[in-house]
C-alpha cells in the first residue's frame, strides 16, 4: 500500500514536471509569436520612395523655409530603412544629401560631421506603423549642441515629420514638414 502511495506521488510529480514544461514552452512560443506579429505590424508600412515638400500644407512657424529638407528619399527593405534628405541652405544653393541607414536588429547610428561634431541617432518603429527618430549631436568638446526627435508618419501617398528641436541656447520648437509622394 505504502509502495502505491509513493509511485502515485512519484507519478503526479513527473506529470505536473510535463504540465509545468509544456505550460513554460507554450508561454514562451506565444511570447515569441505576439512579438514577430508586433514587429511585423509596426513594420507593415511602406515608406519606400521620393517626396517633395508641400509648402503650402507645412507648418513652418516663424522657421525659414530652408530649416526642412526639399525632398527626401526612403528606401525601405526587408531588414533596413535608408533615408537621404535634399536640403537647401538660405541662398536656395543645394547641400551635401545626408543618409542614414538604419538596421532594423540595430537602429541606431553614430557619426561624425565634417565640423567634427558627432551625431548619435536612433530609429524605433511603432505599433501604428509610424516610426520615431531621435537626434543627439554633441560638439568636440563633447558639449550638448542639438536635439531633434522626428515623428515619421504615411496617410496614403502623404508623408508627415514632425519635429520636435530643443537647441543649446535653451530654444526650443516643433516644425512639421508635410512630403507629397512624387
Amino acid at each position: 500500500m505504502i509502495q502505491g502511495c509513493w509511485l502515485g506521488l512519484i507519478l503526479l510529480k513527473k506529470l505536473c514536471q510535463q504540465i509545468n514544461e509544456v505550460s513554460m514552452k507554450t508561454l514562451f512560443i506565444l511570447f515569441i509569436s505576439f512579438a514577430f506579429i508586433s514587429l511585423t505590424n509596426a513594420q507593415s508600412v511602406d515608406y519606400s520612395g521620393s517626396y517633395r515638400i508641400d509648402t503650402a500644407k507645412t507648418k513652418w512657424g516663424n522657421l525659414p523655409y530652408y530649416v526642412l529638407p526639399k525632398s527626401v528619399k526612403i528606401v525601405q527593405e526587408k531588414d533596413s530603412l535608408t533615408i537621404s534628405k535634399y536640403k537647401v541652405n538660405e541662398k536656395s544653393e543645394d547641400l551635401p544629401v545626408v543618409s542614414y541607414c538604419y538596421k532594423f536588429v540595430s537602429p541606431s547610428l553614430k557619426t561624425k560631421g565634417a565640423n567634427g561634431n558627432t551625431t548619435v541617432s536612433s530609429l524605433k518603429f511603432n505599433n501604428d506603423g509610424s516610426f520615431v527618430i531621435m537626434y543627439e549631436t554633441v560638439g568636440l568638446d563633447g558639449k550638448f549642441l542639438l536635439r531633434n526627435v522626428e515623428t515619421w508618419r504615411m496617410d496614403g501617398k502623404e508623408l508627415t515629420i514632425n519635429s520636435a528641436v530643443e537647441q543649446d541656447n535653451g530654444v526650443k520648437y516643433n516644425i512639421t514638414g508635410n512630403y507629397d509622394k512624387i
